[in-house]
């Protein structure tokens, strides 16, 4: 049979343990939120980038070819305004 002095020994030992799990648990979840956040920094840099680039690729476009793209926004404005007006 176990005496008191082994079962706290015992408990003392389990609750060394707890903490350990605790501790290492923890440093995971640093890690992994360390990834994450390197993760979506890399994300959002690549879309602004892309986003810079489709801008610059409109800019170049309207540069080449303003009748057309007057013309494409005032078809737009068009369908636009018929869907809103429309009952």
């Amino acid at each position: 049979m176990e005496t008191t002095a082994t079962v706290a020994e015992k408990a003392k030992d389990l609750k060394q343990d707890v903490a350990e799990l605790g501790s290492a648990v923890g440093q995971m979840a640093k890690e992994a939120t360390c990834q994450l956040k390197t993760g979506a920094t890399d994300i959002y840099a690549k879309s602004c980038e892309h986003a810079k680039t489709i801008c610059q690729r409109t800019e170049n476009y309207i540069k080449e070819e303003p009748y057309k793209a007057v013309l494409f926004a005032a078809a737009l404005g068009l369908v636009a305004g018929l869907l809103i007006t429309r009952k």
